[in-house]
């Protein structure tokens, strides 16, 4: 995208003072385009979320490179889709370089995708070479006042809607970023369950919500984001996923679908996310959950996203009230899906009817 999104704790800051801070964290960045010659940017507060602020990344330099001069470096893919992100490259992403590299020496930047440079390899074996927004170095910058989430993950907590006192579920809450937005918009008040089926990464979320100050993170509200093919990811330089996957992670996301409607009370809201595009794991999913279990979808607010996709297994009418965020709309986002349940009955209640 050509922009980052960052999500304001608003338990230690607002939308516009996070802007000031921004601004002021950018200062050195800046100072580097106007050595260049190149606009400077300026974070900014999103139109639509009050929690959200936008930096915009630098446009791209249509200079024209010597590429037989300059001298190269190249990368895995993880260090090159975190280039794209803004982050500088470090020595552990490093395949292969220039000799006699030096602090401040423009470099160009190339993405090892097959697994096949080493010491002294060719560059010029490199296709595909394109120009690609400067995004400003952000992590670690104002830590515990912000946290980088995409604008559609930022969406998914405003859609559940928690409130101050509400009991939460958050299953699949690893690495904790939209478990953090619901207490904040909790207020840090109530009860909120964050499940996930790594050790590892339950420790790693423990911590994070200790360095943010949230403490009652420990339903009738249950936010379910599971694993998913993650075809909308951004940046992503390539992708390796078959046919056999795909119906796997369906699947798992059919049983976690159960028991969070299992766990839901009567009346309760459940929101199902997904960062991929694939309509089986989407529209498909959602078709799947509204045939099998008491289950009724409503509207959703904020809207930021398009309908989605027909043809799926929703209808018009149902389309129009999930969310499907294409990378290809002029919104430039990451591929996202979000729809929101309200459970109508128990499981029981309807299990005991159908054996009637």
């Amino acid at each position: 995208p050509a922009y980052t999104s960052v999500r304001v704790n608003t338990l230690v800051t607002t939308q516009d003072k996070l802007v000031v801070a921004l601004n002021a964290a950018l200062v050195d960045f800046n100072a580097r385009l106007q050595a260049q010659g190149r606009p400077t940017i300026a974070a900014v507060p999103h139109s639509s979320l009050s929690d959200v602020v936008i930096v915009p990344s630098a446009p791209r330099v249509t200079a024209p490179v010597d590429a037989t001069t300059t001298k190269k470096i190249i990368v895995d893919r993880l260090c090159g889709e975190a280039v794209l992100r803004g982050s500088d490259i470090f020595a552990r992403g490093v395949m292969c370089a220039s000799s006699a590299l030096n602090a401040g020496d423009r470099v160009l930047v190339y993405v090892d995708l097959d697994h096949s440079a080493t010491r002294g390899s060719d560059a010029e074996l490199h296709v595909g070479r394109k120009l690609c927004a400067d995004a400003p170095p952000l992590n670690g910058v104002l830590s515990g006042d912000m946290y980088m989430q995409n604008t559609p993950s930022s969406v998914v907590a405003h859609v559940l809607s928690p409130q101050p006192g509400d009991t939460v579920l958050d299953m699949c809450a690893a690495p904790g970023g939209k478990t953090s937005h619901l207490a904040t918009l909790m207020q840090n008040r109530g009860t909120l369950i964050a499940c996930d089926r790594s050790r590892r990464k339950v420790l790693e979320m423990k911590a994070f919500f200790e360095s943010v100050n949230l403490s009652i993170i420990v339903p009738i509200k249950i936010l379910l984001d599971p694993p998913c093919s993650a075809l909308g990811l951004r940046p992503r330089l390539v992708h390796a996923c078959n046919l056999t996957e795909l119906e796997q992670y369906s699947n798992m996301q059919r049983n976690f679908l159960w028991a969070a409607v299992f766990l839901l009370k009567p009346g309760g809201t459940l929101v199902y996310s997904t960062c991929t595009v694939n309509p089986k794991e989407n529209e498909q999913m959602v078709a799947h959950a509204l045939d099998a279990y008491p289950l009724e979808l409503v509207g959703q607010s904020p809207v930021l996203g398009e309908p989605g996709l027909l043809n799926q297994g929703l209808s018009a009418d149902q389309a129009a009230k999930v969310q499907r965020f294409d990378p290809a709309s002029a919104s430039d986002t990451m591929g996202f899906f979000c729809a929101k349940f309200v459970k109508t009955k128990s499981i029981r209640e309807t299990t005991s009817s159908q054996n009637n």
